[in-house]
């Protein structure tokens, strides 16, 4: 199966679990990990890494990020390794392995944290994401751990648009918030998130999975935005395949993956046409 194909055939598809195992990170070793690099400092640990140099800032890198933490431990392309990482969590090549990408793909893994609440009145975290996509006309696999309220949300395309195409009719428009947002900057008054614009069905549906699993985001007919959590333990774990979209995943293992999750988890699995009724 083709990229192309696959995309035809799952284009309607917005979210379902998957089959997948979890990455193998005890949930407090990987908590004691994100203490050792407050800020942006695991971020700098890697540059020092792989060019030996650490990057300047105008800003101390324990500073945190607005909503999460961003940590890349393994990438192929350089390839480096971030060896802390790597040597409190040896199983995650083995569990990289049982994934559905092409023999020798090119990729790197990490995850997002949530930002914890500060008493510092001068940072000011946000309480949800922008409205986004990760890979226009693709998918997103991905892992949560300690999803406790189900504060992922999504905004359906209307009948007649895709992401693809609201990005066609922008060009030159990089900024989310601008391709996605309403241009008054509502906030939806059921949910508390930012309201989507004219492309957009107006009222966003939210996942009801379990606390630990694997899903994929299919992004070609809705955009997603993230609510903060009510607590402080929550992580998204991403593999990303590097290169052209068609070249991302074994597309025909992964259909077969989603077909057999589809059958195992149908009240949590959410289509396009679920907007509708």
């Amino acid at each position: 199966m083709e990229h192309a194909e696959f995309i035809q055939k799952w284009q309607n598809l917005i979210f379902t679990p998957l089959d997948l195992p979890q990455p193998p990170c005890d949930k407090l070793l990987l908590r004691e990990f994100m203490q050792m690099f407050p800020g942006h400092n695991h971020e700098d640990y890697v540059k020092h890494h792989v060019y030996g140099k650490v990057p300047v800032r105008n800003h101390d890198p324990d500073v945190e990020y607005e909503f999460f933490r961003s940590f890349r431990v393994v990438n192929n392309i350089l390839p480096w390794y971030c060896e802390v990482f790597a040597d409190m969590f040896p199983d995650i090549p083995q569990w990289l392995s049982t994934l559905p990408m092409v023999p020798g793909k090119r990729f790197s893994f990490g995850w997002i944290s949530q930002l914890e609440e500060s008493d510092d009145s001068s940072i000011n975290t946000m309480e949800y994401s922008n409205i986004h996509v990760d890979e226009p006309g693709s998918v997103g696999l991905r892992w949560f751990l300690n999803n406790t309220d189900n504060n992922l949300f999504f905004y359906a395309t209307k009948h007649d648009i895709t992401i693809p195409e609201i990005i066609s009719q922008n060009p030159g428009v990089q900024q989310s918030k601008k391709l996605y947002h309403d241009n008054l900057d509502r906030v939806n008054p059921w949910h508390g998130i930012p309201q989507a614009n004219h492309y957009f069905l107006s009222d966003p549906i939210s996942i009801n999975t379990s606390a630990d699993t694997a899903f994929m985001l299919g992004q070609t007919k809705a955009a997603h935005v993230i609510k903060k959590e009510s607590h402080d333990d929550k992580c998204t774990f991403i593999v990303e395949p590097a290169g052209n979209l068609e070249h991302r995943w074994d597309w025909q293992k992964l259909n077969t993956l989603i077909e057999t999750s589809i059958e195992n988890h149908p009240t949590e699995t959410i289509w396009h046409e679920d907007f509708c009724n």
